[in-house]
């Protein structure tokens, strides 16, 4: 390989001494690099594209013109997106931007956040630097950067010498091209100190280069601008940009907006349209207006600008000053146009939007210049009415004094005052009071003011209200009033107030109640407290015959229970079905409400127990249907009557066969409940717990000696019930104890619990030993027919594969039958009494088939053992 020459940095400095005789602009950095004896390597490449800028930016000419000559890029871009002439021009080495520009770099590169050198220059303001780029062709048309062009980057600075400068060197200085300024992002350049400005928000708009002196408020270069021919009224496209607050704003725009005074009486000499329009249809007045400058105002006014010009949201001029609180422009405009201050917009009439918002000044000065109070807008509403609702103390009082009519009323049927209540506003629910405010006006749904703040516990309110001539049993269109919308709150404070006040304590409501009855039923311990200690009736009723009493006992609020009773509430009180306290608390299972209940009535608690309702049942059957162990146990302590029946003959046994809580059987057999009571319609306790499957309860009524074959008046017998309702346990355990298979077809258990489709029911009776034998041929005949005729298949075949079994038997049983019992009768005559009677009376059909079967020499059911 080639012997490659080194070049290190003492050399540098003595090639710099060479060519310039002063190495006090030179550094003696250590840089190595290969010098033409090969071609560099990326990584070379990048530390001589460094050591060049470096060199252009420390006025080290020999240096970089040798870097140059060894490879470095001329137009190189370091990573801060400046080239070395960038940094020549930042630095102010004027031999190294005339050195740059000798080796041809590219003079207009841009740069994201100062454009061009020559923009970088200006804003520099550095005008050696600016005349030599422009002598060697520099563009000033080159945009880019945050500033735009050069030229925009000079009216920036403020510097008219600098923006005289461009403007005489170039051949078309373009005045009235616009460009794309983000304002913020420019105020965050801040290269010297004149230009470390702050802006607000950040917006993005088109300017001409008159548009940046008038937006600085530079009048000496908007003067020489104008002079030279920019266009007065010159302005970007009238059309929405991203960020674009002033899209198509004029030059005169920009000044009223600043509060650029000098600058706007420039603008106006030389002929500025004070009503040309932005984007949004704002013209000056209204950027004056919004920043609140009551000269430049005045002076727009002087040269005629128009103030009923409307922007796209309907605001005039003084709409804007009213929504900016700039009372002094309110003044000024409205001296000029008497007519705006009633005129109505967008946001409403400029009283409403001054009353809304609070702006007092505003308000006072819209009411000097003639404003009317009491203008409605769309939905009815006041400017009184929004000063309510927005809290806005001063700006009510100076309406009521002008004399604002309180009972007007919105598109809700709200006045001033029901606003107020509503918003909890009680300041101003005293002052609308004191001038003379109805303070029982009706609102939609004749709701009241009260009404409104007893509804959100508006206490403050409420208590301002009570001062004066409130009526705090009026009712609203639900038929409530304050004291049952505190309630419903359960709002403990507001009841005590509207109480103390004369509220009538025992008003009814919705289905006859009172407030200490919906208390009492919802469980309110501390209201039941307060009502009762405020005098509450606590043997009121509902329309459904209930007291306070009887709510409590049935939703199991022992607490609120205890007070009723101690404060004289009647026990034996009932309701439309006859049902006391006591029932209730029995029947929910409610232990502890129901021993209260007992023990507060020692003297007459054998008939508190013992009362039946409108069907006949007590306490005790109803706790025994439910199932209630406790229940029971705590009546039958008390000696409750056990054998009581209801309407229907049910008495607690029965209905506790019902449930599958054996163990409240067991207690009411051990308190000497009879286990073969019957109902009206013949069903006894061991019924009810076939029907139901209750295999424990079952068995304990058994063992107890139930009837085991007794019949309902359907001839129903506890077997027959477990079998039609497919209780295969049940059926079972009843065969087991010897219950005896019934006469007719109709009730047998094989035909039921075939007909409703129980196979296992079915299997369980044909296995049973009583089953056996010719005398159920015909029950099994009537079995598959019924099956069949239900869809019941599997049982069907069930019952035919039992029946080839045993046919065989069945014949040689009825052929010897037939020989004993059976001998041949004469032709067409009956054979007996029986076979006549057949004939004569349709009602023995039930007997004919079992007396048939036993003809053939079954032994009939009595023999069966």
């Amino acid at each position: 390989m080639a012997a490659q020459k080194i070049f290190h940095g003492n050399l540098a400095q003595d090639h710099a001494r060479q060519h310039n005789g002063d190495v006090n602009t030179t550094t003696t950095n250590n840089y190595t690099f290969a010098a033409n004896s090969r071609p560099l390597t990326p990584l070379d490449k990048a530390q001589v594209n460094a050591e060049f800028i470096d060199a252009a930016q420390k006025g080290q000419i020999s240096r970089l013109t040798l870097l140059w000559h060894e490879g470095a890029d001329k137009n190189h871009v370091d990573s801060s997106g400046l080239t070395a002439l960038h940094h020549a021009v930042l630095a102010g080495r004027s031999e190294s931007v005339s050195q740059l520009i000798n080796i041809g770099v590219n003079m207009d590169i841009v740069n994201a956040e100062y454009g061009t050198p020559l923009c970088l220059a200006v804003l520099q303001m550095q005008a050696n630097l600016i005349k030599l780029l422009l002598e060697h062709n520099a563009s000033m048309e080159t945009v880019g950067g945050k500033v735009g062009r050069a030229l925009h980057a000079a009216c920036y600075t403020g510097n008219v010498e600098i923006v005289r400068l461009l403007v005489e060197n170039a051949q078309d200085p373009r005045l009235n091209d616009t460009v794309m300024i983000r304002w913020s992002e420019v105020a965050d350049l801040k290269l010297t100190s004149n230009l470390s400005r702050s802006y607000r928000g950040s917006p993005v708009s088109h300017c001409t280069a008159l548009s940046v002196a008038a937006y600085e408020g530079f009048e000496d270069i908007a003067s020489y601008l104008l002079g030279r021919g920019a266009d007065v009224n010159a302005h970007g496209p009238l059309e929405q940009i991203p960020r674009g607050r002033w899209a198509g704003a004029t030059p005169l725009m920009y000044a009223a907006m600043r509060n650029k005074q000098a600058v706007t009486s420039v603008l106006l000499t030389h002929g500025a349209n004070c009503d040309l329009k932005d984007y949004r249809g704002s013209c000056a007045l209204n950027y004056a207006a919004r920043n609140g400058n009551a000269k430049i105002i005045g002076k727009l006014l002087e040269y005629n600008a128009s103030p009923y010009i409307l922007d796209i949201d309907g605001y005039a001029p003084l709409h804007v000053a009213v929504m900016q609180n700039r009372a002094s422009c309110v003044t000024a405009l409205a001296q000029v146009g008497r007519d705006l201050v009633n005129k109505e917009s967008t946001g409403g009439y400029p009283v409403a939007i001054a009353a809304g918002s609070g702006l007092a000044e505003c308000l006072s000065a819209l009411l000097e210049c003639g404003a009317k109070a009491d203008m409605t807008d769309d939905f009815g509403w006041t400017a009184l009415m929004k000063a309510v609702k927005g809290g806005h103390v001063t700006c009510v009082r100076e309406l009521v004094q002008e004399g604002a009519h309180l009972e007007m009323r919105n598109e809700d049927g709200k006045t001033a005052l029901s606003i107020a209540a509503d918003q909890n506003q009680a300041e101003i629910v005293a002052i609308l009071l004191d001038a003379g405010a109805n303070v029982n006006s009706r609102s939609s749904g004749w709701m009241t003011p009260m009404m409104i703040a007893a509804e959100k516990s508006h206490i403050a309110v409420m208590s301002t209200m009570t001062r004066y001539k409130v009526d705090l049993n009026v009712r609203c269109a639900m038929k409530q009033t304050a004291l049952s919308r505190s309630a419903e709150r359960k709002d403990t404070e507001a009841i005590s107030l509207l109480v103390k006040a004369g509220a009538d304590v025992d008003a009814r409501f919705e289905h006859n109640k009172t407030i200490l009855i919906d208390a009492a039923k919802s469980g309110d311990l501390g209201i039941v407290q307060m009502l009762v200690g405020f005098g509450a009736d606590v043997r009121l009723e509902s329309s459904k015959g209930k007291t306070a009493t009887l709510y409590a006992a049935e939703g199991g609020h022992a607490a609120c229970l205890r007070v009723l009773v101690d404060n004289g509430a009647d026990l034996f009180a009932a309701d439309d079905r006859g049902r006391t306290a006591v029932m209730e608390a029995a029947r929910e299972g409610l232990t502890e409400c129901l021993k209260l209940l007992i023990e507060s009535r020692p003297l007459a608690k054998k008939s508190l127990l013992n009362v039946q309702d409108d069907s006949g049942k007590t306490a005790l059957a109803l706790a025994a249907r439910g199932g209630h162990d406790e229940c029971v146990k705590l009546l039958l302590s008390a000696n409750a009557d056990v054998q009581i029946g209801d309407k229907q003959g049910f008495a607690a046994l029965t209905g506790a066969c019902e449930t599958r809580k054996w163990s409240c059987v067991r207690l009411l057999i051990d308190s000497g409940a009879e286990v073969g009571a019957a109902t009206e319609g013949g069903q006894t306790a061991l019924h009810l717990a076939a029907l139901k499957g209750n295999l424990d309860t079952v068995r304990l009524l058994l063992d107890h000696l139930a009837p085991i074959d007794q019949e309902n008046k359907e001839g129903k017998t506890p077997l027959v019930i477990a079998a039609e309702h497919g209780h295969r346990s049940t059926a079972r355990e009843l065969l087991e104890r010897g219950a005896k298979m019934p006469f007719g077809i109709d009730v047998h258990p094989l035909v039921l619990a075939a007909k409703s489709d129980h196979f296992k029911v079915v299997n369980e009776l044909l296995n049973h030993e009583s089953m056996s034998g010719p005398i159920n041929g015909t029950v099994i005949d009537s079995a598959i027919a019924v099956a069949a005729e239900s869809g019941c298949q599997r049982i069907v075949e069930c019952l035919r594969e039992h029946q080839s079994k045993t046919n065989s038997g069945r014949l040689a049983t009825a052929g010897r039958a037939s020989t004993i019992y059976n001998p041949k009768a004469p032709a067409n005559k009956p054979q007996n009494k029986q076979e006549k009677a057949s004939e004569s009376d349709p009602g023995f059909t039930k007997m004919k088939t079992p007396n048939r079967s036993a003809r053939k020499g079954t032994p009939s059911p009595s023999g069966r053992r």
